[in-house]
């Protein structure tokens, strides 16, 4: 029996496509993995391994639901809330291993249709935290203060953001030095350190991206003990 790989292959071959469901507005979470080459069967065991690492990397069901000519494109869904399959996404476009893993599946671009987004996947990177000092930090509903400001409250926002990132970074080198972690485990931590600092950044941080980012950093062993020293600097609480 033919599985969905196999199937998105030969309409490929064919120069057909298969069209997914129209999406629903504010349900799912869609990206495209796209090839410059006509794949072949051959093909379809890594781009299985590709699926089956992505959903064990971020613990849920991605679906392949459409896909074929285009030179041979696959079309993948989220199967989480809209919020976190942004996240996950997000997280993609700096992680290292699935860079390696897409293009052993000989993928070349990584398609954000409803965001107009096309990266090649040649060019990912593992970001580093960095500081945007232009952006707003919230504490609360109910005020909203700008860092780049010469008053005392907001020097003290601008402090917390700088603390924030010291912390992130002292945990990136403290899993450089954590021998019990593989190369792989190693770059996904460093991608959800480089998540949640992005998502702390914000305007408006989610605390489900926030929460989910800081699980899956507790779950190291040599982080477990440090993750609270962050909480002061979340601006929101997940």
């Amino acid at each position: 029996m033919q599985d969905m790989v196999q199937k998105i292959i030969e309409a490929a071959q064919a120069r057909e496509t298969i069209l997914p469901d129209k999406p629903q507005s504010g349900k799912k979470q869609r990206f495209e993995l796209h090839s410059f080459v006509t794949l072949s069967i051959k093909d379809a065991d890594k781009i299985r391994a590709l699926t089956s690492w992505m959903e064990h990397r971020y613990k849920t069901n991605i679906h392949l639901i459409g896909g074929g000519q285009g030179c041979t494109k696959f079309i993948f869904e989220i199967q989480a809330t809209e919020e976190a399959g942004k996240s996950i996404v997000d997280s993609i476009l700096s992680n290292t291993v699935f860079k390696e893993k897409a293009i052993e599946a000989r993928f070349n671009l990584l398609v954000i249709p409803d965001g107009n987004i096309r990266i090649n996947i040649n060019e990912i990177k593992a970001k580093n935290v960095k500081i945007d000092k232009s952006i707003y930090i919230s504490d609360n509903k109910d005020s909203q203060i700008q860092v780049n400001s010469d008053n005392s409250t907001q020097k003290q926002k601008n402090n917390k953001v700088d603390n924030a990132g010291k912390i992130l970074n002292s945990w990136k080198d403290v899993l450089s030095k954590d021998e019990s972690i593989g190369g792989e485990h190693q770059e996904n931590h460093i991608a959800d350190i480089a998540t949640l600092h992005r998502e702390i950044n914000r305007p408006q941080p989610r605390s489900s991206v926030i929460k989910t980012m800081l699980d899956s950093l507790g779950s190291v062993a040599s982080l477990a003990s440090l993750i609270h020293q962050i909480h002061p600097y979340l601006p929101i609480i997940p």
